[in-house]
């Protein structure tokens, strides 16, 4: 496993941990939201236990310091609440998504939840991975480029 050199303030860390714990506490509703023993419901099973196992890496290897920058953290992992940039590799086209919790009230014009396709696609990736996302409307192949949390 690749080491992580991130360096985020407390604050940061203390968000990460939180929304980590709202995904454990909501697993089982965000479970119930797909049909009994379906493929989509194994999906998002899997992609939450892969995140969880990546998360809780993340946090053991991650340096926290407090003289860190106030505003938004750059990191090197597509988490919850953080905003990706990613680069369609066919059409070199650029998008921008803030990935949240499926029961965030607050969506906005490039939000996308978790266990949406994009959202399962980019969970867990890395800066300078590409990932191949399938949607409705057919394959993506996106490049993440640039991963920040907002505060």
């Amino acid at each position: 496993m690749e080491h992580v050199t991130d360096v985020i303030n407390r604050q940061t860390f203390e968000r990460v941990v939180r929304d980590l714990v709202v995904l454990e506490e909501e697993r089982e509703e965000i479970l119930s939201l797909f049909p009994y023993a379906s493929p989509e419901r194994e999906k998002v099973r899997k992609a939450m236990d892969g995140y969880i196992a990546a998360v809780e890496d993340y946090l053991s290897k991650v340096k926290v310091d407090d003289a860190a920058c106030n505003g938004p953290a750059e990191i090197s992992l597509v988490l919850i609440n953080s905003e990706v940039e990613v680069v369609e590799q066919r059409t070199q086209e650029v998008f921008c998504y803030k990935i949240t919790h499926p029961f965030n009230k607050q969506s906005n014009l490039g939000t996308t939840s978790y266990i949406s396709p994009v959202g399962l696609g980019l969970l867990a990736q890395k800066v300078a991975h590409t990932v191949e996302v399938q949607t409705p409307g057919g394959s993506l192949n996106f490049l993440v480029r640039h991963i920040r949390m907002p505060l």
